[in-house]
């Protein structure tokens, strides 16, 4: 069986409940040589596809049964929204505390874990792992500052497209029903950079308030992952001028070291 159960679990937490879950690895050959790379796929031991009815239809509020059933499941309702945040907060969860084990495993004392792990955010569907990250820090004794700053240093944000399904905004209330202690600490990052930016730009509030994290009760996950990293990317040389000079001019304005661009699709 090329998916192989491994001893690896870990608890993740929401709001009303715990799920445990099972780490898989899947051997990646390299050509000529004989390093083992695996990829890590974390899943749920109590997920049943025997809920699965009509088509891809399911109960969306069984969580612990529908969890990983369906990748990017239909989010045109209430339900269909949550069970992103579940989905996402899982997968984001467990490679969180799976990069922090490996890298104590390997040496590292926390306050150096920017040299052991780089974490790669691909379009804003795993920006939680952010605010995670900084969450596992402070539980083991970092100091929030000292957290936000290890975590911009140790993530990357790549943006693909500028069509709003990769740029999510989430309504708060959605977060603090489904993870209560992230929006606390995303809520955190929001006040400090909001700090930040009445000090940079005292007299210009349209591009304070354009740039802020929590805009009308909506979370811009967009602008979290790019706060949150050290470097942003764009996939093509035309794609990352767009972001420049449009979608992220006010961001390229304050950080033009961060963006970048780094074309995609070039293999052997």
């Amino acid at each position: 069986n090329w998916l192989v159960r491994s001893s690896r679990s870990y608890q993740v937490p929401f709001a009303h409940f715990t799920l445990t879950s099972t780490l898989y690895d899947i051997d990646v050959p390299g050509y000529k040589t004989e390093t083992k790379n695996r990829l890590r796929l974390f899943d749920l031991d109590s997920v049943d596809a025997d809920i699965i009815t009509d088509g891809i239809d399911f109960d969306k509020t069984d969580i612990a049964r529908n969890l990983t059933l369906f990748l990017y499941p239909d989010d045109s309702d209430k339900q269909g929204e949550l069970l992103r945040i579940f989905q996402q907060y899982f997968m984001v969860s467990n490679g969180a505390q799976l990069i922090i084990d490996e890298a104590i495993e390997k040496g590292s004392n926390l306050h150096d874990l920017a040299d052991y792990a780089v974490i790669q955010i691909n379009d804003t569907h795993p920006s939680l792992v952010i605010p995670e990250m900084i969450r596992l820090l402070t539980e083991r004794g970092l100091d929030l500052d000292e957290a936000i700053a290890i975590v911009q240093k140790m993530t990357a944000y790549t943006n693909h497209t500028i069509l709003a399904e990769a740029l999510e905004k989430w309504w708060i209330g959605l977060y603090q029903e489904v993870v209560p202690r992230i929006f606390q600490i995303t809520e955190g990052i929001h006040n400090q950079f909001k700090n930040e930016l009445a000090n940079l730009y005292p007299n210009d509030i349209n591009k304070q308030n354009r740039m802020q994290i929590i805009q009308g009760n909506m979370i811009h996950m967009a602008w979290l992952a790019i706060y949150g990293s050290h470097k942003v990317n764009g996939v093509a040389e035309l794609h990352t001028e767009i972001l420049k000079e449009h979608e992220l001019r006010d961001w390229y304005e304050l950080y033009p070291e961060k963006v970048l661009n780094k074309t995609n699709g070039i293999t052997q």
